[in-house]
């Protein structure tokens, strides 16, 4: 995508970077089920990491973006023998949010609820903050590898999320603009960590795809590394 892959950025300046598509999301098929749960999917996050700790990798940094900053936080809480540090980058995490309660996995089929246009571009707020062609690009991505909008179920599982069980060095980082948080409720997850290694960005002129911007990019990067 132009250059803009946060993955191909890492690696431009000789950070080993590895990703996981969660269940049902990207190159990831769905779980036979059709639902994807939080639970399992900080258990198939923590099965990634044991495999790299088998191939040599020393225990990585785990960025988590948007949904994935709750994942991330989570291993963070409870898996931290796995990881050095965690990236807390543009959670949605809220701890006046009342998730809905039951798990529908083995119970009943998923919807089936197709991907958009508007739905793929929905997390670009600012006009002008991105050029045309490279917006298309994501978009026509988006497009391709989630044609199918994931299937959420156990949801309530996020409420074993408590920033105060996170003793890792950890960054909370997030665009000024980002319309899925505020800045009060990001700073209150700052203040609320419990590791005394940890860190505050905000991200002038970006929403919540910063890594994404040409004028953000290299301030995230910086941040993160």
């Amino acid at each position: 995508m132009h250059g803009a892959s946060a993955m191909d950025l890492l690696v431009s300046e000789g950070i080993g970077a590895y990703a996981i598509d969660l269940r049902g999301m990207g190159s990831t098929r769905r779980d036979p089920s059709g639902w994807t749960t939080p639970e399992q999917s900080v258990d198939d996050v923590t099965d990634v990491l044991n495999y790299l700790k088998s191939q040599n990798v020393r225990r990585p940094m785990l960025i988590g973006w948007s949904q994935g900053a709750l994942i991330a936080q989570l291993i963070a809480q409870f898996r931290s023998e796995i990881i050095s540090s965690v990236v807390l980058y543009g959670s949605i995490y809220n701890p006046d949010t009342e998730f809905e309660q039951g798990n529908k996995k083995g119970k009943e089929a998923p919807p089936v609820v197709m991907n958009t246009w508007e739905g793929a571009m929905e997390d670009w707020t600012l006009p002008g903050a991105i050029d045309e062609e490279a917006a298309s690009a994501f978009g026509a991505t988006a497009m391709r590898t989630d044609a199918r909008k994931v299937s959420w179920t156990g949801l309530d599982f996020f409420h074993k999320l408590d920033p105060a069980l996170v003793r890792i060095p950890a960054l909370v980082i997030y665009g000024e603009h980002d319309g899925y948080t505020r800045r009060e409720v990001q700073e209150g997850l700052f203040r609320r960590l419990g590791s005394e290694a940890k860190a505050l960005e905000r991200l002038a002129g970006a929403d919540h795809p910063a890594h994404l911007y040409p004028q953000a990019r290299r301030r995230w990067l910086a941040a993160v590394r």
